[in-house]
C-alpha cells in the first residue's frame, strides 16, 4: 500500500516523447515506505551514522518525494533489437542489456537528505567491497552526472571492467538512474530546455 493516501502532481516524472512511461504516486510515510526505511537505516547505521551522530534518528529515504516514473526513450537500440529474431534478441539483451535506454526517476522532496544517502550508499558499497566499484563525476552542458562501473584495481589505479554502468543525477527535482549514458544526456537536456 505504499500509493494510498498519494496524489500525482500536474506533469510529473519528466514528460516527454517515449516508448512506454508509467508514473506512480507513492506515499512516503506509507507502512511499506517506512519499512524500507526502517530495513535501509538498519543497513547504512555505520555510514549515516557518523555524519548525522549517534543520537540522531537515521531517516535514509527522508528525501523521498510524492512519485516514481520509469521511462523507456526512443532510441535505436529498440530498433536492433526488433530486427532480430528471439533467440538472437535475448542474447542482446544479455549481453548489451547495459545499453537499454529506460530510467528511473524518483521525486525528490530533500536535496540535502538525497545528498546524505547517496554518500551512506556509496561509503558501504565501497566499504563492502573494496575496489570493485568506481565512481566517476562526468558533466554533460555543465550539469554533473556519475556514472558507477564495476571495476579492479590494476597499474593505473581502479580500472573499469566491462560495459555494465549505473548513471545517475539530480535533474530538476527527482533522482535519475539509467544503464545508458544517452538517456541521463537526454534528461538534462530537457531540463535545460525548460
Amino acid at each position: 500500500k505504499i500509493v494510498a493516501g498519494a496524489k500525482l502532481k500536474p506533469d510529473p516524472g519528466d514528460p516527454h516523447d517515449t516508448l512506454g512511461h508509467v508514473v506512480v504516486a507513492i506515499n512516503p510515510k506509507s507502512p511499506l515506505t517506512q519499512q524500507a526505511n526502517q530495513f535501509l537505516a538498519g543497513m547504512l547505521a555505520g555510514s549515516l551514522g557518523s555524519r548525522l551522530g549517534a543520537d540522531k534518528p537515521l531517516d535514509p529515504l527522508g528525501w523521498l518525494g510524492e512519485s516514481i516514473a520509469i521511462y523507456a526513450d526512443r532510441d535505436e537500440f529498440w530498433n536492433e533489437l526488433n530486427q532480430l529474431a528471439p533467440a538472437e534478441r535475448y542474447r542482446k539483451l544479455r549481453d548489451e542489456g547495459f545499453r537499454v535506454p529506460a530510467a528511473i526517476r524518483i521525486e525528490v522532496r530533500q536535496p540535502l537528505k538525497l545528498a546524505l544517502f547517496l554518500t551512506a550508499v556509496r561509503t558501504f558499497i565501497q566499504q563492502s567491497g573494496p575496489g570493485l566499484t568506481r565512481w566517476d563525476t562526468l558533466n554533460h552542458l555543465d550539469q554533473p552526472y556519475v556514472k558507477v562501473s564495476s571495476a579492479r584495481r590494476g597499474t593505473q589505479g581502479l580500472e573499469e571492467l566491462d560495459n555494465v554502468r549505473l548513471y545517475y543525477s539530480t535533474i530538476g527535482n527527482g533522482l535519475v538512474l539509467t544503464p545508458n549514458e544517452n538517456v541521463i544526456k537526454r534528461a538534462i537536456e530537457r531540463e535545460l530546455a525548460r
